[in-house]
Formats: structure tokens, C-alpha cells, sequence
């Protein structure tokens, strides 16, 4: 919560706007959007900040005895063009669930979303478009992070020839992408019409409405990007089936997601486990899974 009244009171953006990328506490508190700041609090924040590594704590040339704070590289992430992930995971919606993941080990039946807030998060962003907007964003900024490496480490999206379907791709961020790097792919972002109905027009993509539980568009490709995480096992092998109907014969399924296995160690590896209890807090079922899990999974489908 520390970090996100940082990035709340831009302190992220003011820094990095600053020739030195530091700033004293009386410096940042003048760019502060206020009627009374309080520099005794702000700089117990700013303190706490510097514990964390989003902030340096400078001597002061200028002035003996006196610190400047400075920026780090995670600082840099925090700012105004990045940040949307942590405040859409930081959103007390969001974390409501949290509060109530004792009680599903304990007793089951509701998920902690559910108990929180009386319906699942996709019925609550329906109901609460605001919410709806906020949630996007945040998934926009951490696809982009992922979309990066894709884009760069992928290259069958150039045998694609005809229609890519991006199947639960929110408001099109994604396949926004890969029609831009590959404009030879027609793109379709296949979402639930809430979804669809709010998502802002994008060359080269048409958005579609429905619902992949029931079907799946006719494609020549199908890109499914962190979405089956979202589900349990059945209904993963229903999306999975879905697909293989709305393919040809020779067409492309694309599975992007976290790899569970224990071997596959790397710097991200405590976020793996942050995000599957994330989707234990949020959804019905889902959860990330290994690459023999998925292999399973779409055996069951047929594929």
C-alpha cells in the first residue's frame, strides 16, 4: 500500500521528470498536487520506499548533513505509463478477496472473491464498468510485458495466412500488436459482448462478441494468452475442444502462459506462485499449471 500511495502522488513520475533523477524532500513535496502537505509524513514514506529499493537515499552535495532521494529502475517501472498493473492489483475490489482465502481452505464452497463481494469477479465487472476499465488496463500492462518477449522469440506468426482469433484478448492490446508487426493477419478479438462493446477500434482488428464456453469463431489461428489459467480443468477442455472445431484441418493453436514446473527456475519465479494465488483468490478453479498439465489437458481435447 506504501508503493501505491507513491505512484498515487506521481512521486515515480516527479523524479524521473527531474535533469538529476533525485530530488530533496522539500523539492518533491513542492510538485505535490496539494492544499496542505505534510513533509512529515511524506518523508516517512519516502523512507519507506527507500527500504523497499524503489528509492536511493542520497548525502547531499549541496548541503552537509542533508539527502536527496533518487530513482532506482524499479522506480522507473512505477511510473505513470506503467503502473496501471500495480493499482489494478492493488484495487480494493481486487484485494477483498484476499481477506477471505482462510475461509475457503477451511470451509470450501464460495471462492474468496465471491464471499467478498457476493458474485464472481467476471459478473462484478460486468455490473461495474469502471472497474471493468481499471482491470483492463492492469492486464494490458502486464500482457505488455509478456507480448514483448513473444513478439521477439515467436516467429510462427508469420505462417499464419487468413484470420488470427485472439479468444478472450480484452480489449484487444494484444492482437493489436501482432497485426501490427504481421499486417498480412486479419485479427479478430473474441470477448464477452461487455467486454467487446468497450474496446476501442484498432487497425487491422474486428472485434467480436460471444462467449468461448459456447463457441469459437472460424479461424486459421487461435491465440490463447493467459487466459485458460482463468478456469478449471473441464472448463479449459471445453475452450480447448471449442478451438479444435473452429480450426481446419493444419491450423495453428497458440498457448501462451506460465510453466508451473519446478525446474524451470528463473527471477520471476516467486511472481508464478504470486499470480496462482492471485486466480485463487479471484476465480472459480483456475490456477497455473505445468506444460505436462497443458499436454494432458489438450489431450483430453482431442488435440
Amino acid at each position: 500500500f506504501g508503493i501505491k500511495a507513491a505512484v498515487l502522488l506521481r512521486i515515480p513520475d516527479i523524479l524521473s521528470d527531474s535533469l538529476e533523477k533525485s530530488m530533496s524532500l522539500e523539492e518533491i513535496a513542492a510538485r505535490l498536487q496539494g492544499t496542505n502537505i505534510q513533509l512529515a509524513p511524506l518523508r516517512r514514506l519516502l523512507d519507506y520506499l527507500v527500504v523497499k529499493k524503489v528509492l536511493l537515499k542520497i548525502q547531499s552535495l549541496e548541503v552537509p548533513g542533508e539527502f536527496k532521494y533518487g530513482s532506482t529502475e524499479l522506480c522507473e517501472m512505477l511510473t505513470e505509463s506503467k503502473f496501471a498493473r500495480l493499482l489494478m492489483l492493488q484495487d480494493e475490489v481486487v484485494t477483498s478477496g484476499w481477506h477471505h482465502i482462510h475461509e475457503f481452505i477451511l470451509h470450501g464452497g464460495e471462492v474468496p472473491f465471491q464471499r467478498a463481494q457476493g458474485m464472481f469477479i467476471w459478473d462484478y465487472m460486468e455490473k461495474n464498468p469502471e472497474f471493468l476499465g481499471l482491470f483492463s488496463q492492469g492486464m494490458v500492462a502486464i500482457s505488455n510485458v509478456t507480448m514483448d518477449s513473444v513478439l521477439q522469440t515467436y516467429h510462427g506468426f508469420d505462417e499464419i495466412r487468413g484470420v488470427l482469433v485472439d479468444v478472450g484478448g480484452g480489449f484487444g492490446a494484444d492482437i493489436g500488436r501482432v497485426v501490427e508487426k504481421y499486417p498480412h493477419i486479419a485479427g479478430v478479438n473474441y470477448e464477452l459482448p461487455h467486454v467487446a462493446h468497450a474496446a476501442p477500434a484498432i487497425p487491422g482488428v474486428r472485434h467480436v462478441r460471444g462467449d468461448m464456453m459456447e463457441n469459437i469463431p472460424p479461424a486459421d489461428a487461435i491465440l490463447l494468452k493467459t487466459i485458460l489459467h482463468d478456469f478449471d480443468d473441464d472448463e479449459v477442455i471445453l475452450v480447448l475442444q471449442n478451438c479444435y472445431k473452429a480450426l481446419p484441418h493444419g491450423g495453428k493453436l497458440i498457448i501462451v502462459d506460465i510453466d508451473m514446473d519446478p525446474a524451470e527456475r528463473g527471477p520471476f519465479e516467486s511472481l508464478k506462485f504470486a499470480f496462482d494465488l492471485v486466480l485463487l483468490a479471484l476465480t472459480k478453479g483456475g490456477k497455473e499449471r505445468t506444460s505436462v498439465q497443458f499436454t494432458e489437458l489438450l489431450t483430453q481435447a482431442q488435440f
